[in-house]
């Protein structure tokens, strides 16, 4: 209920002001306005989170980055994917993939994705992969790349391209 978060939302914040420098806080205020909807705001305390967050800086950055690609914000997203870059070039490398499928710029996403399979092979990778093969209207790629991945949304994108095949 949205006068629960909102209470809540009220409290947190009033701790995280007090205590600036308690990431925690300001990391779960960011979740709370995610589920809100509220993408700026959520961006607003992962902000604060990575000026005191030390070495989880690059991890902060990809979270606030994914936050703002869901809204729709790709430049911003783009430039905290380059802020993690130095310490997390895979996680930025993956965000500025799907960053790329959606400005529709296949080739740079699919040129991510490789890379990032290559370094390292793991199923989200190959899913990030398999997105790139969807976005082309390649669905039997699609399905052959992520052919045995058991990763959250595989399921979903595996629907999708065989109802696109007339395969379901």
């Amino acid at each position: 209920n949205t006068h629960q978060y909102d209470e809540a939302l009220r409290e947190l914040r009033r701790i995280a002001e007090a205590n600036p420098g308690l990431v925690d806080v300001w990391l779960r205020l960011a979740e709370l306005d995610v589920e809100l909807g509220r993408p700026r705001d959520a961006v607003g305390s992962y902000r604060i989170a990575m000026a005191s967050s030390g070495n989880m800086t690059a991890d902060v950055a990809v979270m606030a980055g994914n936050v703002l690609l869901q809204a729709g914000e790709l430049d911003d997203a783009a430039k905290l994917a380059e802020v993690a870059s130095g310490r997390n070039p895979d996680s930025s490398a993956a965000l500025l993939a799907r960053i790329a499928i959606a400005r529709g710029d296949l080739d740079t996403a699919g040129r991510l994705a490789r890379d990032l399979l290559s370094r390292s092979p793991g199923e989200e990778h190959r899913l990030l992969l398999a997105r790139v093969a969807h976005a082309r209207g390649l669905y039997a790629e699609t399905l052959r790349i992520i052919d045995g991945v058991d990763v959250y949304n595989a399921g979903a994108l595996r629907g999708d391209a065989l109802a696109r095949l007339d395969r379901h």
